[in-house]
């Protein structure tokens, strides 16, 4: 009587120990959603107005430099202060006096990332009017857009602002 009673403890402690063990790694896969850097977007309510646009990568955007961990930066900016959020773009073809807004998805907005959109002048990169609209039940995306852009090419240029940990002693 002793064996069945000592094995079947023995088999109910490492039941135990599986079923948790694949429980916390179910439960922490169900717990971060893919955060993912949508193409920007551009559009406009003016009817009949044409225009082109073309979503470029980091390294296809003008006034950049390449930091030596390979990644591409926008130039003008303080060292390890700012650095592209997802891909630019390229508005062309918009007649004189009319304007479109342009979007860019900002999913990294959550974890204390602040952005604004910047549009480069042929010198340097300019800060635009930004409007940052959260993620909310209907539409699980924060967004940042700007209202008034004409031709050119634009960026989301984010940087972090949350407050660092305190360094381990």
């Amino acid at each position: 009587m002793k064996k069945v009673t000592r094995f079947s403890i023995i088999t109910l402690l490492v039941l135990s120990l599986v079923i948790v063990s694949f429980s916390t790694v179910f439960a922490n896969h169900i717990e971060q959603p893919k955060r993912v850097w949508a193409d920007p977007t551009v559009s406009t309510s003016d009817k009949g107005v044409t225009f082109d646009s073309i979503a470029l990568d980091s390294w296809q955007l003008p006034g950049t430099v390449t930091a030596n961990s390979g990644m591409t930066l926008p130039t003008g900016f303080p060292a390890n202060q700012a650095q592209f959020g997802g891909k630019g773009i390229h508005v062309s073809g918009l007649p004189d006096g009319k304007y479109v807004e342009v979007c860019f998805s900002f999913p990294v907005y959550i974890y204390s990332w602040a952005g604004t959109i910047y549009k480069w002048n042929g010198t340097k990169w300019v800060a635009m009017p930004t409007t940052i609209t959260p993620a909310t039940g209907e539409s699980n995306t924060t967004t940042a857009c700007t209202l008034r852009a004409g031709n050119g090419v634009y960026s989301l240029i984010i940087g972090f602002w949350g407050t660092p940990e305190a360094p381990l002693t």
